[in-house]
């Protein structure tokens, strides 16, 4: 009978809720490690635990793993539940795919680089097109002489070494433009991308002239070096109009290239340029400011010209150019455009004069295309869709407007030839004097005086 009771007892025991009496069950092989501790639940007695006492178990895991506060679990992935987004409620974050939403800031591209992709992307689908058909073994054709069979051997291979890089190249490049050029999907290309981009198309551009030295009329060669040549300037906005030449216009006006006239020196050869800017006094306004400083005391010790004597030459300058001319004045860098705008406003750049400035060559053409009438145009040769670069569009919308160039390039660095069979009328040297106190617009003033002298002298009909 005592057997049967203690049996019952044990078995009773055994059927009690886990909640109550059980401990939760560790793995033993961590028992054994050391890793994991027993959790201490309250002591009970026998007695069934109320709510307040059942409350701090209730999410307890299965595992117990230890602290985390001060040190990482040697076993952290048995700490964490994952759940299938197929078993999660609706509309919860789970079952959302935001992977879509999430965009970096730095790969956005606008609308305006958009497109200018994919203009690049339609001129050189236009130059494929155009591009006849390569055959390494029509060399001897092209040849300016006969040569010995191991010199063309060694051209072949080196043709075909040329073909194989151009199919790699493209194989690349060509979808990052397209991709850049698509509406709503494009992105920009990584400076890291560019700089390879613009590497690999150096190279081949290296090789296409290297064979056109002993191949000058290969067409395919031909047509490759204007494709790779616009991929660069596609890359390098700043040197378009560089590396393709553009097929030059002829000009209108019957004018012949006289160095002298064209870099605007005055009629007995003489500079118009005053002395450096290291001894230039600067405007009143900067001297009030910046009489504290010594560098200020010093320019004005020794200064190229008065005020008195700036303003009085200012006048007599403006007699002899055009009044009421309508400037547009293009660079990419603001002082210049700040000051010559100034200048405008002051009337220090002709009697009844307007000036607009654009901080690169398309948002000009884009006027001049609206019927917006120009006099003179005054443009930086280093600027985005500027310089060299417009010269062809422009020449078509406007044959007879007068364009003068400005570099920081000293004369004779840009070879004025070139510039000259551009459409381009004169070269003001943009020298540190036209960013430096008010003297700047005294040397415009000076070089236009002596364009429109020229003009009259000679009858440019610009």
């Amino acid at each position: 009978m005592q057997r049967t009771i203690l049996f019952l007892s044990i078995l009773s025991f055994g059927l009690m809720p886990s909640a109550t009496y059980a401990q939760p069950k560790n793995p033993k092989h961590l028992l054994r490690a050391g890793k994991v501790s027993l959790p201490k639940l309250p002591r009970t007695k026998g007695k069934i635990l109320n709510s307040t006492d059942i409350k701090p178990l209730a999410f307890t895991p299965k595992y117990a793993m230890p602290s985390t506060e001060n040190r990482h679990s040697p076993y952290p992935s048995q700490a964490l539940s994952f759940v299938p987004s197929s078993k999660a409620p609706k509309n919860t974050v789970l079952n959302i795919n935001i992977s879509r939403y999430i965009r970096s800031p730095l790969r956005a591209i606008s609308a305006k680089e958009r497109l200018q992709w994919k203009a690049l992307r339609e001129r050189l689908l236009e130059l494929s097109r155009e591009t006849p058909p390569h055959n390494a073994n029509r060399i001897p054709l092209y040849l300016l002489h006969s040569v010995p069979e191991q010199t063309l051997n060694y051209l072949q291979t080196r043709y075909n070494k040329l073909l194989q890089s151009i199919q790699k190249a493209r194989s690349y490049i060509v979808p990052k433009i397209v991709y850049a050029s698509l509406p709503g999907e494009g992105t920009q290309i990584s400076p890291q991308e560019t700089k390879h981009i613009t590497t690999e198309t150096s190279d081949i551009l290296y090789k296409i002239k290297l064979l056109r030295t002993s191949l000058p009329d290969d067409p395919f060669l031909k047509k490759q070096e204007v494709y790779w040549g616009t991929v660069f300037e596609g890359f390098n906005p700043l040197l378009k109009g560089l590396i393709v030449k553009n097929e030059q216009l002829p000009r209108t006006d019957l004018r012949k290239l006289v160095k002298k006239e064209f870099n605007l020196f005055n009629p007995d050869g003489t500079d118009y340029l005053l002395p450096r800017s290291e001894t230039l006094i600067r405007d009143p306004d900067d001297v009030e400011e910046l009489d504290s400083y010594a560098y200020v005391r010093m320019q004005m010790r020794n200064p190229p010209i008065t005020q008195e004597a700036a303003a009085v030459e200012r006048e007599k300058l403006l007699d002899q150019i055009p009044s009421g001319l309508r400037i547009a004045f293009i660079n990419d860098d603001t002082l210049p455009r700040v000051n010559f705008e100034g200048w405008a406003k002051k009337g220090y750049l002709g009697r009844g004069a307007t000036l607009k400035a654009f901080k690169d060559g398309g948002q000009f053409l884009s006027e001049l295309e609206k019927g917006v009438p120009y006099d003179l145009v005054i443009t930086d040769l280093l600027v985005p869709e500027g310089g060299l670069a417009m010269m062809p569009q422009l020449r078509q919308m406007a044959p007879h407007l007068t364009v003068i160039a400005s570099s920081k390039y000293d004369r004779g660095e840009e070879d004025e030839e070139m510039l000259f069979k551009a459409g381009i009328d004169g070269y003001l040297w943009y020298n540190t004097n036209l960013n430096s106190g008010a003297y700047g617009y005294i040397e415009y003033l000076r070089a236009m005086k002596n364009y429109y002298y020229y003009k009259k002298l000679y009858g440019w009909r610009r």
